[in-house]
Parts: C-alpha cells; structure tokens; sequence
C-alpha cells in the first residue's frame, strides 16, 4: 500500500508506526522540507519522493553548479540525525528520489544505520549536497551490507574545507568481524555482506568521500568521480581499521579549472586532492579503473593510490607502536578467518586472528600511475624507532602489481537492484468484504511490471 505523507517528520513518523506496514511505500511530496528531528525507521517500506529531483553539482572547466529542479528536497537544520534506519528481518528498507541538502546544524552525522538483516538497505537516485562546516559525516554506515546506486553527491569547491568532507563512513566490525574471511568478488556469494556503490557520481570530496573504518568491506564500481578521494583507516586511529575494498569499472576525472591548471580559478579549481585512494589498513583490489594522473602546475604531483603503515610513526590506539613485521592490522593484511600472527609492539606481543592477503593493481589506463603504488607515512615520527612503512609495506609481498589470482567480480549489476522499486500499485478503496484484504481499508491492487 502506498501512504502519501505531508513531508513533515512528524507525519512521516506516524504513518511509519500506525499504518504502514512491510513492503509498503511512504511518499514525500514534491516540495522543500525542512527537517530538524529523527525519522526513526525499522519496517522495511520504502520513503520515495513523489518526482525525480534533477540537476545538482557539476565540476566542468568552470565548476557550474546546476540548481536542484523541485523533486522531494530534504533540508538538513539539525544538531540531531534526521535519519535512523536500521534494516528489517524480512525485506529491504529503501530509500529513493530524494534530495537532501545542508542548511545547518552540528549533528554527528545526518542519518544512522544499523541492523544484520540479509536484506540491506539500498538507497537509489538520491542527491547529497554536503556543504556542511558542522557535521562530520553525512551517513554512519553501521550495518551489514547495503547498496547505494544512481546517486549524485555534491560538495561545494568554494568556501569550504573539502580534504574533511565525509559521504559515508562505513564501519561493520559490529556485524562481522575484520578477523573474519574476505568477501571480495564473487565470495560476497549473496551479495548481502560488502556495502557497493555504483553508477554513482560524486564530486569535489577531497579526500574522504568513503571513510573506511573498522571492519568496513566495500565496492565501489561503475561511478564517476570527479575531484574526489577517499581512506581507510588503520590501528593508528581505529580499533581495527578497514577490512577490504574493491575499486573497478570507475571513470576518475581531475578538474584543472579555467585556468589549465596553473592557478586557482574563481570556482577554486584546481582542487588540492591529496590521492585518489589512501589505504592505511587491510587490502584492497583496484582495476579496470579510467584514472588520470593526479597532477597540476598549481600544486604540483601527486600520489594516485597510496599506503601506509601511519601506526608505526604515530602509535595505536590499544597497541603501542610496532616494532616489527607485521603490525596489527597491516595494509596489506586480512585475515582467514583462523591463522594466529603473533605482532610485536612497544606494548608488548598480540596475538592477532590475521594473515597476509596481499593488495592487487593492475589493468587501470590513462594515467602513468594508474597501476602504481605509493608509500606513505604520518610523518612525524612519534614513536621514535626509527621505522617507516617501507618496512613493512612491500612490493611482491603485501602488494602486488598485477592480477588476483583467481578473482572474478561480483554480479553486475546488484540483483538487489530489481528488488528496491515497488510494484506500482492502484488503490481503491470499497466496504465490500473480500477475504484476501485484512487492512482496515480494503484495497485492491493492481500490480505493474516493469520493464
């Protein structure tokens, strides 16, 4: 059944809890709505806005930004998240047309996710404009698996700090474990544990566009990134740090402004992006990508993908400094799910569920650097032992310069895309008695394929 709200959360919020029930649709009508408390959601509807929103960031030579053309346009002015989610049992939460924008606030993050359902949430041709100076992150993704496609995400170049500009942290150590097996390629068998990202584009995200924290297992592929970088964290600054991602099939593009490069133009291009990818923790399988190199007059040359071993300068969390290979959670290093590698560190030796799972580039075009690897560190060396992650980040061991052996990439496009847009359905509503219709309005449904 399909619920028309007000757009209010508060509506929203009623219908959810009083009316609608798994597998129905909750619309936004077509308008701005200002949104300032939590829309909490655990049944597995989907929240749709009532017409396509269009236009939104571009970063062409002159870094136009198209104005949002009136769809369901969620304004984000809230010291609160606006958006708990947490998937359901029986059915995929969706959420899908909707635009949300910043106005204000200093929340955390703007929307919450939770739960270990084998159906996750998918979120679809939906627009991010993240011109934030409070919130740290636009969505916490703390459930297992997910799918995000056809979505446009856009930070503003001019104004703003870009390098801290967050879409999605991704943290699921809480719903499987980074000691646990990789679920890279087709080992995702479902394709319900990674969170994947495709036919997305994104722009003007310096440097942390994907935040890959602890346990995080990610696929990004198909997308369009304009401008955009993005991390994993390690031990240095997690608990664990990311488990494993997996770039493929994406069109990278560096924006040199009006000015060719050579200066900063009036829309602030070119952008200072620091890497395309910099992984400081777990592995990673990088190919088939289109990616320039990462270089202009302005600011100079600069790494594509980069890794480091950032906890042996600047310390761990919970394990002092390494001082030996390997250290906990390694770029580099996951895990199978039984081997025991004893690490030595200031603090003394852990034994740590982890094993070599080596990082794979290969097969990327356009750039000179597209199959290189660049080391990097924290660079002040805090611990004081003389250690850099040359010594432990190695060419032939912990990364490897050409294919995975044996690799194959998981379905594409997701399955679960056929299943995140509901039937279309007619209501109409009779007092005739029918015993197939139990709400308390009777409906009868008429079910659309779609083509």
């Amino acid at each position: 059944m399909t619920f028309t709200s007000d757009g209010s959360v508060t509506n929203i919020q009623s219908i959810h809890d009083a009316q609608a029930a798994d597998g129905d649709v909750i619309i936004v009508p077509t308008g701005t709505w200002t949104w300032s408390t939590t829309l909490t959601i655990t049944k597995a509807i989907t929240l749709q806005g009532q017409t396509m929103w269009s236009g939104g960031g571009t970063s062409e030579a002159g870094g136009v930004h198209t104005a949002l053309v009136p769809g369901a346009i969620i304004n984000f002015a809230s010291n609160v998240r606006i958006l708990s989610i947490t998937s359901n049992a029986s059915a995929h939460v969706v959420l899908s047309r909707l635009a949300f924008v910043y106005i204000s606030g200093t929340a955390t993050e703007w929307m919450l996710t939770g739960g270990n359902s084998p159906h996750p949430i998918i979120v679809h041709d939906c627009y991010f404009e993240l011109t934030f100076t409070g919130a740290n992150r636009c969505i916490d993704w703390q459930s297992s698996g997910g799918l995000f496609y056809n979505c446009t995400v856009w930070a503003n170049p001019i104004g703003t700090d870009n390098t801290t500009v967050n879409w999605i942290r991704v943290l699921q150590d809480n719903v499987r474990l980074w000691e646990s097996s990789p679920t890279t390629g087709t080992l995702d068998t479902g394709g319900n544990i990674n969170l994947y990202i495709e036919d997305c584009t994104i722009y003007n995200c310096l440097s942390q566009t994907l935040d890959l924290d602890d346990g995080a297992r990610l696929v990004v592929r198909k997308c369009q990134l304009f401008d955009t970088g993005s991390t994993a964290h390690g031990a240095d600054s997690s608990k664990k740090g990311g488990r494993h991602i997996e770039y493929y099939d994406n069109t990278f593009t560096h924006t040199l402004g009006i000015n060719g490069g050579a200066t900063l133009d009036p829309n602030n291009y070119p952008q200072n992006l620091s890497w395309w990818y910099n992984m400081r923790g777990g592995t990673m399988i990088i190919t088939r990508n289109a990616i320039p190199d990462n270089v202009s007059q302005w600011w100079g040359s600069k790494a594509t993908w980069t890794a480091g071993d950032w906890a042996v300068q600047r310390g761990t969390n919970q394990f002092g400094c390494p001082l030996s290979y390997p250290s906990p959670y390694q770029a580099g290093w996951g895990s199978d799910g039984v081997t025991i590698t004893n690490c030595v560190t200031s603090l003394g030796t852990f034994p740590i569920t982890q094993s070599l799972e080596p990082i794979y580039i290969w097969a990327n075009t356009v750039g000179a650097a597209a199959n290189i690897l660049s080391l990097n560190d924290w660079g002040t060396d805090s611990c004081g032992h003389g250690l850099s992650s040359a010594g432990f980040i190695q060419q032939g061991r912990d990364f490897i310069l050409g294919p995975k052996p044996g690799y194959t990439s998981f379905t594409y496009p997701h399955p679960f895309r056929t299943q995140s847009t509901p039937p279309l359905e007619v209501v109409v509503s009779g007092t005739w008695a029918a015993s197939a219709l139990t709400r308390n309005k009777l409906a009868l449904r008429a079910r659309v394929t779609r083509f």
